[in-house]
């Protein structure tokens, strides 16, 4: 029996749930013209564009829950591997990706469209693609997709797995200092749209599987324990800077958050994560991430942002239509697919008989 049916991480569902509605606020927030400020708008929301960063970390932890023993084992259906991916993700991006094509009808989202359909994305010297916006996540992750039987190479122990973790963070601050400096790249560069600079956050999700069972047993024996070290870190991160002198320290910072938070998470299985409406939101996180601003634009074009004027009411009332939007048009993509594919095997049935 697989991992996989033995545990499901419950945790795991309310960290994808929350991430997801978080960046869509920040985003919100982002691409609004709101009367706000102050430490939570101007800092904590804001900050929350760094929750792609646990996206990362959970994607490379949930990846090895699947398939790091079965690549290790050389039990791997590299078809059946690659199909799920793309089947996966391909209808609803390229339905999106048609909405876009749809709407703007020239030639650089055709050719666009054409490169991020491929899922390849990610190997192009500037994943910086305007067409979905926020899809430079996907070709990030889906490169760790590509590279996942390299990635269980590099991770074979736990001790290969913490040098090449050690590692991936040198090679990030090399990156920062130096290959990303306007030697190697243009103006607008964007160091997290580049699969090496996230690599170290692939790695830290990783080492938490391959450490999971003393985590486990730790979070479960001292949940309170671990709470206070997780709150101690959420203190810490807010206030130390991204910058001590001339040396950055933003990726050690958002590693030992996201690891923290990670750690605490897999150990947490009450109900507060074990219900319904968070398993559904876990599983529809991916579609509401890429379809985020589709809908946010949709919410400005009814002029539905300020209806209240442009303070706390109004700005919540919106993030509350925008993710209801997202999820009626989620609902509306499944129940689509589900009537295409009643009619394929109506059809289907008829022509056999």
């Amino acid at each position: 029996m697989s991992e996989t049916k033995k545990i499901h991480y419950y945790g795991i569902d309310l960290l994808r749930a929350f991430c997801c509605i978080a960046i869509i606020i920040m985003h919100i927030r982002a691409n609004s013209a709101y009367n706000l400020s102050g430490y939570v708008y101007d800092t904590i929301i804001a900050s929350w564009t760094q929750f792609v960063y646990l996206f990362i970390m959970i994607s490379g932890f949930g990846m090895c829950v699947g398939y790091y023993s079965k690549v290790k084992d050389g039990k791997l259906d590299v078809n059946s591997f690659y199909g799920k991916r793309y089947a996966k993700i391909i209808p609803f991006f390229g339905f999106l990706l048609l909405i876009s094509l749809v709407m703007e009808r020239n030639g650089s989202t055709a050719v666009e469209s054409f490169m991020e359909i491929t899922l390849a994305f990610g190997l192009l010297p500037n994943n910086h693609l305007e067409t979905i916006g926020v899809s430079w996540t996907l070709g990030v992750i889906f490169l760790f997709y590509f590279l996942f039987p390299f990635i269980v190479f590099l991770t074979y122990d736990r001790r290969r797995a913490v040098m090449s973790f050690l590692i991936s963070i040198a090679v990030n601050y090399a990156c920062v200092y130096y290959f990303f400096t306007d030697k190697f790249v243009v103006d607008g560069f964007a160091f997290r749209h580049c699969f090496i600079y996230c690599l170290p956050f692939f790695l830290g999700g990783v080492l938490i599987y391959l450490f999971r069972e003393p985590i486990l047993a730790f979070v479960t024996k001292y949940k309170i324990v671990m709470f206070l070290i997780m709150a101690a870190m959420v203190a810490a991160y807010y206030a130390l800077p991204d910058e001590i002198g001339d040396v950055s320290i933003f990726t050690v910072k958002n590693l030992l958050i996201s690891m923290t938070i990670l750690s605490f998470a897999i150990g947490c299985n009450g109900k507060i994560c074990n219900n319904k409406v968070v398993s559904y939101l876990s599983s529809i996180s991916m579609e509401m991430y890429l379809c985020q601003m589709v809908l946010f634009r949709v919410a400005e074009k009814a002029h539905l942002l300020y209806r209240f004027g442009k303070g706390w009411l109004s700005f919540c009332v919106c993030c509350v239509i925008v993710i209801a939007l997202i999820i009626v048009f989620v609902e509306c993509f499944r129940f689509g697919c589900k009537l295409l594919s009643a009619l394929k095997k109506k059809y289907l049935s008829g022509v056999k008989e």
